[in-house]
């Protein structure tokens, strides 16, 4: 699947050659513009619409949306439109993009629920991390606090620092190795974080269960 665009700046093009460029159908390019997720092109010229890059940036983001993720049209709309009102940071973006892939468990609606979610924020703030208060994902590692706490009473916030102090250095190479790509527009860093979270965290995590494979099979197949 093609991400991103490597057109001209100023190259203009039909919805054919908008639907060449992108991957993307012409039938399904006109479903967008109906359903508002694509803006409307230049009608100026007689009888044909033309499109610039935005529309194909655009276009490159809402496939990975649909395609990759597979996100319903009416939450890729939202995300559109947190683009179209432009009143965002990029930062805001990112996370309303991650935000949208997934689903984060509701965190119990209990006083120790929420004092664990207060803990969990302050933790993260102590390490430095720039984290939105309002984050659904701190309900998603406040929950998964909770219930490992159902099986290892020792378990608490403090557990989190080993898997940080792997965990950014990580996250910071990932930045550092893309940042060229993810500043150059608030569409390529809302891409730049779909393709991280969908298509890296599954390997992530499939690495570390074969590590687990290999550290089982040496510790109980030792000799």
């Amino acid at each position: 699947m093609k991400l991103i665009s490597e057109c001209d700046q100023n190259q203009r093009f039909t919805v054919s050659q908008l639907a060449r460029q992108s991957g993307v159908s012409i039938a399904t390019i006109k479903f967008y513009l109906r359903e508002g997720l694509l803006g409307t092109g230049d009608l100026r010229a007689e009888k044909k619409a033309y499109y610039d890059e935005v529309h194909l940036r655009r276009l490159v983001l809402i496939r990975a949306l649909r395609e990759l993720v597979r996100l319903p049209v009416e939450r890729v709309r939202r995300l559109t439109r947190v683009l179209d009102r432009g009143n965002r940071s990029t930062f805001e973006l990112v996370a309303s993009a991650v935000e949208a892939l997934s689903s984060p468990r509701k965190l119990r609606p209990t006083r120790a629920a929420r004092a664990l979610r207060e803990q969990v924020y302050e933790k993260l703030r102590a390490r430095g991390l720039e984290v939105r208060p309002e984050s659904a994902t701190l309900d998603a590692l406040a929950q998964s606090l909770l219930v490992l706490s159902t099986f290892e009473t020792a378990v608490g916030v403090d557990v989190l620092d080993g898997y940080l102090d792997y965990l950014l250095p990580l996250a910071e190479a990932e930045f550092a190795a893309n940042r060229e790509r993810i500043v150059a527009s608030a569409e390529s860093a809302m891409t730049g974080a779909i393709v991280g979270t969908v298509l890296f965290e599954p390997m992530i995590l499939a690495l570390r269960r074969i590590a687990h494979e290999h550290f089982a099979k040496r510790v109980f197949d030792a000799p």
